[in-house]
């Protein structure tokens, strides 16, 4: 990887939204900066579509009376759980972007090679 796909890599993680947008509409030929750009969108989507879900689940599950808050709290750390990952997995993309490394991440890297573009 050259110093221009580093930098790209990163500011793909860094600049959240725009940056891999910016890499899958214009740097779609550099397999490196495409595979560290669907990494960077699956750590920002993945909290979106948790959050999403909780919201759901808790408006669902709150009228049950005394056990309904406790599972809905439950999910919640859940939810923290998951995000908090996601902040160690990002700061992991940013990191082996910068270094040049191409293996995918450790969880969110095989849901990544899936992605159709």
């Amino acid at each position: 990887m050259t110093t221009t796909n580093k930098v790209i890599a990163f500011l793909s993680y860094l600049l959240l939204v725009p940056g891999w947008l910016f890499v899958l509409i214009f740097r779609r030929k550099q397999p490196a900066e495409l595979q560290h750009a669907r990494q960077s969108l699956l750590i920002n989507l993945v909290p979106i579509l948790f959050y999403l879900v909780w919201l759901l689940f808790t408006w669902l599950v709150v009228a049950i009376p005394i056990m309904g808050p406790l599972v809905a709290w439950f999910a919640f750390a859940i939810l923290i759980a998951v995000c908090v990952v996601l902040i160690v997995l990002w700061l992991v993309g940013m990191i082996r972007a910068l270094r040049g490394d191409q293996n995918p991440l450790a969880i969110v890297g095989t849901w990544a090679a899936k992605l159709p573009f």
